[in-house]
This record gives C-alpha cells, sequence and structure tokens, in this order.
C-alpha cells in the first residue's frame, strides 16, 4: 500500500465516501458504526461551507450541511457494494469542477480480498472504524433434502474466539415448524435440520439471535404448490421406459401414435417427445413453433431412418444440424456438469462410471451438448429448449436405457421451469424464475412484501410466466405474487435474501499506514491544526517582509 501524497494547499472541496454497507451495523465504542459515523460527521461538516458526500447508494454534490442534514441522519444500511476502485472512480468524477479536491473515505475496511492501494493513494484520509465484537453468527443458505422433501436443511456459520450458542426458530408465516439450540465450540460450520409439513405452501422464516450483526439473523424461504409436468410422448414403439421416468406423482404422461395426433392436447403439453417419429407433418411443425414460442421443451429420438424433409424441419425448428447415419460403436463417455439440466444431480464430477455405447450414429450440429461420445462428438445436443439425441435408443441399437444416466437426463428434461423454483434469492443479483400462471391479456402480476411493493420484469407464455428481478427487491423478506384483482394473492410466493459477503468481521490491516486514522474526530483535528499552522507560518513571511521594507525605508530616510 502507498499513502496518499500531503498537499500543503487546504483543499477547495471535500468528498467523503462513507460506507453503509452492512458490516457497518457492528458495535463500536459508543455505538453501531455508521450510526456513530453520521453523529461524528455533522459536527465536522458545520464548519465546511460545500463538501459533496456519496455512500453505496446515494450522492449528494456540493451540498452543505443546511440542506441534507435530515437525509444523513436517515441514511439506511444497504445490500449494495462499492469496490475500492469504484469509490476512487466516483470521487475522480465528483471532483472534476474543482482544482483541488480531497477524499476522505470512512469505512470499516472489511479483509475480503479486495486491493485498497488505489483508495489509499487517492484519499488525502483514510479512516477506518473499528468494531469492538468481532464475533457473529449468520445463515448462509437453506435447501431441501433431495431424498426427504419434507426435510430442510440449513447452514450457519461463526466467526470469532470465543465459544458461543445461539438458538435457532423456524416459522411458517406465525406458525412454530422447529426450534433448536446450536453450540459452535469449535466449529466454523453447522447445518441443522428441521422437518416440514407434507404437501403444504410455506412462507418461512429462519431465525437465529447472538450479539453480532442482525441484518443475517434471519433468512425468508418459500415453498409453493407443486403442479404436475405435463409430457407427451409421441411414437409407435419403446414408450415404457418414458412411463417408468414420469411417474404419477409428479408428471401427467400420455403417449399418441404419430398417425393420430390430438393436437388439442399437444398444445397443453410442457415437453414434447418425438420418439422416433419418421417424419413431421407441417400442421405439427406449425403447432411446435408456437409451443417453443411459448417456452416448451422439444425433445427428439430420431429413428433409423429419417427423411431430408425431416432434418430441414428440424433445422427450422431448433437450429441444429443432423446428417447422415453413420455406423460403428461409440462409447458414451463425457458429461456436461455444468449444463443447466444437471442442476443439482450430480454432488461431484463423475469420470468413471459405465459407459453406454451406440452401434450408429447421425453427426449433430448444435449449441451446447449435454452428452458427448470419447471422441468429442454429440450424442446429446441443446438449443433453443430443442434437445436431439444422435441416436435411436432401442436397445439393439443403444444401451442408453440401461444406464444409470437415463434417468436424471429425462426427468430434468420434462420439469416443468416452475418447478426448478430455489427456495429463496439473493438481493441485488440477476434471478429469473416462473410460477404456472395464466393471465388475462395485458394483465401484469406484481410482488408484494410487507415494506416494498414492485412490478417486476415479466415474460407471459401460455401456461406460465417467467419473472425477472435485479435491483428490486431493496428489502428481505417473503413476497406474494399477486394481480391488480388481487386474484392469485397468497397463492404463490417468492423470497428474497441479503448476501451473507459482510457476515466475516474481518478487517484489513492498515495501521501502519500514515494517512489511516481510528475516528472522524482524530482525522479532523490534525487536518485543521495542520492548516492552522500552515496559516502562521504564511503570516509570519509577511511580517518578515514588511519590518525588512520599513528597516530598509528608516535606515535610507535617517541616513
Amino acid at each position: 500500500y502507498l499513502p496518499a501524497k500531503s498537499t500543503e494547499k487546504q483543499p477547495d472541496h471535500y468528498i467523503i465516501y462513507l460506507d453503509n454497507s452492512y458490516s457497518m451495523q457492528a458495535e463500536g465504542s459508543k455505538g453501531e458504526l455508521l450510526q456513530r459515523s453520521i453523529q461524528d460527521l455533522i459536527p465536522q461538516l458545520q464548519e465546511i461551507e460545500n463538501f459533496s458526500l456519496f455512500t453505496n447508494n446515494s450522492t449528494w454534490e456540493n451540498a452543505n450541511l443546511a440542506d441534507i442534514q435530515n437525509e444523513l441522519l436517515q441514511i439506511d444500511y444497504t445490500n449494495e457494494q462499492l469496490s475500492p476502485d469504484q469509490i476512487v472512480l466516483k470521487a475522480k468524477q465528483i471532483g472534476k469542477p474543482f482544482s483541488n479536491a480531497s477524499l476522505i473515505s470512512i469505512s470499516d475496511f472489511q479483509e475480503k480480498g479486495n486491493n485498497y492501494a488505489s483508495l489509499l493513494q487517492s484519499s488525502k484520509g483514510i479512516i477506518q472504524l473499528k468494531a469492538i465484537e468481532t464475533t457473529n453468527i449468520a445463515i448462509d443458505s437453506l435447501w431441501l433434502d433431495s431424498n426427504k422433501k419434507e426435510t430442510l436443511n440449513i447452514a450457519l456459520s461463526y466467526t470469532g474466539s470465543q465459544t458461543t450458542k445461539t438458538s435457532l426458530t423456524v416459522f411458517n408465516n406465525d406458525e412454530l415448524l422447529g426450534r433448536s439450540t446450536i453450540d459452535f465450540k469449535d466449529q466454523k460450520q453447522i447445518v441443522k435440520t428441521i422437518s416440514l409439513p407434507k404437501n403444504k405452501s410455506i412462507k418461512g422464516k429462519a431465525i437465529i439471535t447472538d450479539n453480532g450483526l442482525s441484518y443475517d439473523d434471519s433468512y425468508y424461504f418459500s415453498i409453493n404448490p407443486s403442479s404436475l409436468s405435463n409430457i407427451i410422448s409421441v411414437g409407435k414403439t419403446n414408450q415404457e421406459f418414458l412411463k417408468k421416468i414420469y411417474t404419477e406423482d409428479q408428471f401427467l404422461f400420455t403417449t399418441m401414435l404419430p398417425d393420430a395426433i390430438n393436437f388439442a392436447e399437444l398444445t397443453k403439453a410442457n415437453t414434447i417427445i418425438l420418439n422416433e417419429v419418421p417424419k413431421i407433418s407441417k400442421s405439427l411443425e406449425n403447432l411446435l413453433i408456437d409451443f417453443l414460442k411459448n417456452n416448451g421443451n422439444l425433445v427428439v429420438i430420431p429413428s433409423k431412418t429419417i427423411s431430408e424433409s425431416f432434418i430441414r424441419t428440424l433445422k427450422r425448428l431448433s437450429g441444429i444440424s443432423i446428417s447422415e447415419l453413420k455406423e460403428g460403436t461409440k462409447k458414451i463417455t463425457k458429461i456436461n456438469f455444468g449444463h443447466p439440466a444437471y442442476k443439482g444431480v450430480f454432488t461431484k464430477s463423475i469420470d468413471n462410471f459405465q459407459y453406454p455405447d451406440t452401434k450408429t450414429t447421425y453427426q449433430i450440429v448444435s449449441d451446447d451438448a449435454l452428452l458427448k461420445f470419447e471422441d468429442n462428438s454429440t450424442f446429446l445436443g441443446s438449443q433453443n429448449q430443442v434437445y436431439v439425441f444422435a441416436t435411436s435408443l432401442n436397445i439393439d441399437n443403444c444401451n442408453f436405457l440401461n444406464s444409470p444416466i437415463v434417468v436424471p437426463t429425462f426427468y430434468k428434461i420434462g420439469l416443468k421451469e416452475t418447478e426448478n423454483q430455489s427456495l429463496s434469492y439473493t438481493i441485488g443479483k440477476v434471478n429469473t424464475y416462473s410460477f404456472p400462471i395464466s393471465l388475462e391479456q395485458d394483465q401484469v402480476i406484481q410482488l408484494e412484501g410487507q415494506e416494498e411493493n414492485f412490478i417486476p420484469l415479466q415474460q407471459t407464455y401460455t401456461d406460465h410466466i417467467k419473472i425477472s428481478t435485479t435491483e428490486l427487491p431493496k428489502k428481505s423478506g417473503n413476497y406474494s405474487i399477486s394481480t391488480p384483482k388481487n386474484n392469485l394473492k397468497h397463492q404463490y410466493s417468492v423470497s428474497y435474501n441479503y448476501s451473507t459477503s459482510e457476515s466475516n468481521l474481518q478487517y484489513a490491516n492498515l495501521d501502519k499506514i500514515d494517512n489511516v486514522y481510528d475516528s472522524i474526530e482524530t482525522y479532523f483535528s490534525k487536518e485543521k491544526a495542520g492548516f492552522q499552522t500552515t496559516d502562521l507560518w504564511k503570516w509570519f513571511i509577511i511580517f518578515a517582509l514588511i519590518f525588512l521594507l520599513v528597516e530598509i525605508v528608516l535606515l535610507k530616510f535617517l541616513k
């Protein structure tokens, strides 16, 4: 780290950065760091005619204290963060109109891998506030057990050096679901389990008690009523393996013959499987075009004999190219663990599983691949919500159906997008999810919380609506999905929580840097003393010159 270069000239404008992240909730010697900073800063600003002040989410440029004092007193904590480089850049933008602007940075300066060199060099003063209590417990995450859907896992983390205990309580609205006492002892992370009621919608909240930060002591989560995914497979043979995967408890699975398609029922499907269909008629193609526009999934299992028109239609529907059939045994050896279709399926990468193989294959060109052969060519490709296999899955041609990978592959593709919703989402990140809601024309939904209501970015499809959020909401909590008519209120909900990146109360060691101070009063006292000393020397020089001039005049005339 390099210290800031000192300037003898008094600044013509002060630019103050005040950190209002949640770590500033920590208790200092005189109270919470942020609130105490504001109280200590106001008397100093009374002596400055104009200044600029910015936080992580607010800015006041070229202001005076009388105009913004009430706003300063109401500064609240935020989940938004400015990096050291962003602070420097913003200060430079604010300081452009001034010839000698000085940056003062006030924060606890957590140790999070940040490089503070640029901030130290650009700041005339660094005021590092320190908490007297660095022990903190946080709720990090929640998830449902993959085998027991009624079991909720709660991960809690602990930072500090003292042995500590906490109580954990879980509610569904006001209904108590479970309570537990946790003793961390020498552990830094503990996972507790809570049993949930079966087949019940939950607007949940987990709460802990500790003496550290308060923002990470609660965690909201939602479990919505599930609806059956509608899967329709069109084909003559090889349908039994699909019936075993798409069970009645989670899927509505039906089959149709290629020459007896019920187009009215086909439009209601979430996933359509073309299982060795030799050709795609024009009417079926038109239906599939609308089906894909409405966010449906299409799975294509080619037969050993496909026509040129089939290949052209598939290209128009998906952009996936498929070429002539080639004979020769090929092993399926590579799984794309990062593909969204396999999200949550594998706990770790698998290199040595029982490789299935094929006797004949088509060459597939697609944007992405879920499964690949040993020569890196595609076995299962995906593009634009269309999934295409490189060969027929008949047992005489391919033993893929005997591989364990077949179940999660078809299961995850067949799940409705609304079934992949998370228990909660993080504020400040890009979040996308769907609900099985059908809206009237020109109707929109809104998210309703206890402190905040807003209309999110949304896309409407035939049987569901996709929602995307980024900057909103600002507050953590459970948000109900509603319409202006309120006919959906309390039926579905979504939960948002703050990031716990501020929960680790470890601070950067800046004690040996020249321009670093431990309090606002210390910095401004030294700053004022420096300017007073500079002013006295100026007067000493002026009077010395005056006396010298008087002496020269007196000597000249007296002589």
